[in-house]
């Protein structure tokens, strides 16, 4: 066999390989401006026919949403995420926002929320579950007017695709750390 022979064998397992797996290619990495277009920033969420949204400045002007999140909803009780490092609008256009040494733009988590009770209301067995698996981090939910759900919340799990380091922008002061690929059971536990 030659060298030739060799590649054109090899070539197409190696493909294969990569789509089997889904390992992105360096120059296919998912970034902020090639997000899927299923996920959106600013997602409106049914619950109980009203519309509730993520609190926060939004990374577009007008959006009610976290910063550098896009989300797509995934039943009744879930949303499926993905986490840039982008931050909110009024923030620098092109500044990394939740990891500084990090490319904009750039995929930092797959986010994985479940739509619950508050903390507070939790029973002990729910709220042990939660935080064994990774659902360290809750946020609230806001109408159109800002008002906030006092009912429901969505508690957060973050699996970083990337080894990096956090320094949360100005969301998450205190919340500096060194992620590696998984699920981060440092990203800003608030319960």
């Amino acid at each position: 066999m030659n060298k030739k022979t060799i590649l054109e064998m090899i070539l197409p397992m190696f493909l294969l390989t990569i789509l089997a797996f889904n390992v992105p290619l360096a120059s296919a990495a998912p970034t902020w401006n090639k997000n899927p277009k299923a996920f959106i920033h600013g997602i409106a969420l049914d619950i109980n026919g009203e519309t509730w949204y993520f609190a926060g400045p939004g990374s577009i002007e007008g959006a009610t949403d976290v910063p550098g999140h896009t989300w797509v909803s995934a039943g009744s009780k879930r949303v499926k995420g993905r986490h840039y490092n982008v931050g909110p609008w009024m923030a620098p256009a092109g500044t990394p926002w939740w990891a500084s040494e990090e490319p904009y733009g750039v995929l930092l988590f797959m986010v994985d929320g479940i739509l619950e009770v508050p903390p507070d209301e939790l029973t002990e067995e729910k709220e042990q579950w939660l935080k064994e698996v990774g659902y360290v981090h809750f946020h609230e939910l806001v109408d159109m007017m800002g008002n906030e759900n006092e009912d429901i919340v969505v508690y957060l799990k973050h699996t970083a695709v990337r080894a990096f380091y956090f320094d949360g922008g100005l969301m998450a002061p205190g919340s500096n750390h060194d992620v590696s690929p998984g699920i981060d059971y440092n990203f800003m536990p608030n319960w």
